[in-house]
């Protein structure tokens, strides 16, 4: 992927989300770790970021998390899933999210672990 402004040129994965600092595949992760198991908010930024939520100053409400769900709900993050009209995010509705990613993957993956498919979409819906 490049983005730039003509002079300066900023080269990285495919998957990169320009201004989230984490990769699309990262991002899909904790909202499946959220929505989908009903993990809490530290835990998730816990195992995605590999760092400890001590680090947070509410480790029960990670903000990026509800960023990363708005954007997602938006169709900002993912173009290839249908945006999402969401007035209160809620777990529910950030599964439809996820459900969206793991029916974007590839059929090669089909019949494989539900996470290999949702990081498959991921990859895919950019």
């Amino acid at each position: 992927v490049q983005a730039g402004c003509g002079s300066v040129i900023l080269v990285g994965p495919a998957d990169w989300a320009p201004r989230r600092r984490y990769l699309r595949t990262a991002i899909a992760l904790a909202l499946y770790l959220w929505s989908s198991l009903g993990q809490p908010q530290g835990d998730v930024y816990a195992a995605v970021t590999g760092l400890d939520s001590a680090r947070l100053d509410r480790p029960e409400r990670w903000r990026t998390l509800g960023q990363w769900a708005r954007a997602s709900c938006a169709g900002v993050l993912f173009r290839a899933v249908p945006r999402i009209a969401a007035t209160v995010l809620r777990r529910t509705t950030v599964r439809a999210i996820v459900d969206a990613l793991i029916g974007t993957a590839p059929p090669s993956t089909r019949g494989g672990p539900e996470r290999v498919r949702l990081l498959a979409g991921a990859a895919h819906a950019m």
